[in-house]
């Protein structure tokens, strides 16, 4: 069987009401939410001016981020946005050849190691 998923956009682009709404959906469907985060430094500026913190950490402070939550590339995460995906329960997933395509950079995967949180 084919799991299904729901899809979202950035974090930036995406209304608090409507994130609250797919992951409420996706819990209740038992589906996963697949959202890009940190893929490139300009969306780590953007996060951090237009913001005030990362989007890993406005994904937290909207309660976004949980069990049922993965996150591509999150190749600009810092060590606080780490933590914060590990104590979520949300997982990461990594697409080397995109990421080197488009110079953005690889993901921290020995920090992730020891934060414990899967990274596929």
């Amino acid at each position: 069987m084919v799991p299904y998923w729901l899809r979202t956009g950035r974090p930036s682009v995406v209304h608090n009401t409507a994130s609250a709404e797919i992951r409420r959906t996706a819990e209740e469907l038992g589906l996963s939410v697949h959202i890009h985060s940190l893929e490139s430094v300009l969306q780590k500026i953007h996060g951090l001016t237009a913001l005030s913190r990362t989007h890993i950490a406005f994904m937290r402070d909207i309660g976004f981020l949980g069990p049922e939550i993965v996150l591509a590339h999150s190749v600009w995460a810092t060590e606080n946005d780490i933590q914060i995906i590990a104590e979520s329960g949300a997982g990461v997933t990594h697409q080397p050849s995109s990421n080197l395509r488009l110079r953005s950079a690889l993901p921290r995967f020995f920090t992730c190691f020891r934060r414990e949180f899967e990274l596929d």
